[in-house]
């Protein structure tokens, strides 16, 4: 708000010394005044601006920060399932953007309303009832603005679902590059992700056509508005008439003092449409089914306190969710593992030897059936193993604290010391992004260290 009083303070000033230069006599003290009052304003306009600047940055920190925490606390409720679609990953990087952008709207629209009020009062004393023609320039714009606006948010949405397409594809190649060159794919793996680059540009023409003409049509206002409020007060309501230049002067620069708040104003109204798209797609991705673990109580807990249970995990009559195919993997399925023994799930490709395994972890939606676990110890090496870009040591231990004796021993037990002597650096030894350091093989024992740690 100091700012914005500021800012029309300026008209007055330059009229004050305009009148100043055109007296015949102009006295010291007049022209220390002149000056000081000048430096004053433009010095103060300057730091209410960075604070104002700053406390608009610092809030829309604070609400990233909010769509993030939310964003991640819903990807560990979500099923693997709909993680790998890999939606989260256009949402920290278009839609948490366009939010943002909105936040940053909320602003200037109240601004600009503030703004405007006091201009328009400001310019009515200057120019008196030619002062609210500066609407009629700004109307036009509204009007065509409101048209546009039911037009770009799908025009938005389509464009981001073209980029999450892309984005989702980008990475899994990204975790696939070796095989890719190994394969000798890589010409049509790029053919492909530039394929799907082009049909993104193309996806977001519509909404830059848009949003160019808006900019064009915003220009074309400003412009005309001051020639308009001008032309009208000296030609309709002649109230500048015979003025001295310092009245005139004042007219023209308290105009585009007001076009500005009126131009964010209005075109707020499309660029909030676009933010609203991006907050609808966050909203989608907050509302979708979670997680239910349908697991029952522990068998630790069931059994005698002074007797092991006999089974580290049991499925009773198990029938798993049609998948979309419509095939429907599990009926009646029923599996005991007993406690304190290897057990073996074996079977041909696509029998479910893994959807098994993510039954025991409540990771699959069942419609009959009872699944006991014992939730004590458990932990689970997947197939495609994900490691930190850390050093392999970093990757074992984590957090935990660990003896030398009980490292070297699961070393051993897992087959990595061999690895380990083969490397350079050892265990210090970087995995590397998507673990580009290592070989398949590597990957899977590190992760298997890993879990038998976790577990023990």
């Amino acid at each position: 708000m100091i700012f914005i009083g500021l800012s029309f303070a300026r008209p007055f000033l330059f009229q004050a010394a305009i009148k100043a230069v055109s007296e015949p006599d102009l006295s010291r003290a007049k022209t220390g005044g002149l000056l000081g009052a000048t430096f004053l304003v433009f010095v103060l306009l300057a730091i209410s601006r960075a604070y104002a600047q700053g406390l608009v940055n610092k809030s829309m920190a604070y609400f990233r920060g909010c769509i993030v925490a939310a964003r991640l606390h819903k990807m560990y409720r979500l099923p693997q399932s709909e993680l790998n679609k890999r939606a989260a990953l256009t949402l920290s990087t278009t839609d948490i953007a366009g939010m943002e952008r909105g936040v940053l709207l909320f602003h200037e629209v109240w601004a600009g309303i503030l703004s405007t009020g006091l201009g328009i009062y400001i310019l009515s004393r200057l120019a008196e009832a030619a002062s609210f023609l500066v609407i009629i320039p700004v109307a036009i714009m509204l009007s065509v603005s409101y048209n546009l606006t039911t037009k770009m948010r799908p025009a938005q949405k389509a464009w981001n679902e073209q980029i999450e397409r892309r984005v989702a594809s980008t990475s899994d190649v990204l975790h696939g590059l070796r095989s890719a060159k190994m394969s000798g794919l890589t010409k049509a793996v790029a053919s492909s992700l530039q394929a799907m680059m082009q049909k993104e540009v193309s996806s977001s023409k519509k909404w830059r056509k848009f949003i160019t003409f808006q900019f064009v049509l915003s220009q074309l206002t400003q412009s005309w508005t001051s020639i308009v409020v001008l032309g009208a007060t000296l030609f309709w309501t002649r109230s500048l008439s015979g003025s001295a230049p310092a009245n005139i002067f004042a007219t023209v620069s308290t105009t585009p003092l007001l076009n500005q708040p009126l131009e964010d104003v209005m075109m707020a109204f499309s660029k909030l449409t676009s933010a609203f798209a991006c907050f609808e797609r966050i909203q989608n991705y907050l509302l979708l089914p979670e997680l239910v673990d349908v697991r029952q109580q522990d068998l630790g807990q069931i059994a005698d306190a002074n007797q092991a249970p006999r089974f580290a995990a049991q499925l009773v009559g198990v029938s798993t969710k049609p998948l979309d195919s419509g095939r429907q993997l599990f009926h009646s399925l029923h599996a005991d593992f007993p406690t304190q023994e290897l057990s073996v799930i074996i079977g041909p490709v696509g029998s479910g030897k893994s959807t098994i395994l993510k039954l025991l972890l409540g990771e699959v939606d069942i419609t009959r059936g009872h699944i006991h676990i014992d939730k004590t110890s458990i932990a689970y090496c997947d197939q495609k193993p994900w490691l930190e870009n850390k050093s392999i040591k970093e990757n074992i231990v984590g957090h935990r604290t660990i003896t030398i004796g009980w490292y070297n021993k699961v070393l051993s037990a897992c087959c990595l010391d061999r690895d380990i002597e083969l490397l350079a650096k050892g265990d210090d030894t970087v995995v590397g992004s998507a673990c580009c350091n290592l070989n398949g093989g590597q990957r899977q024992r590190v992760v298997k260290y890993f879990t038998t740690v976790g577990i023990y």
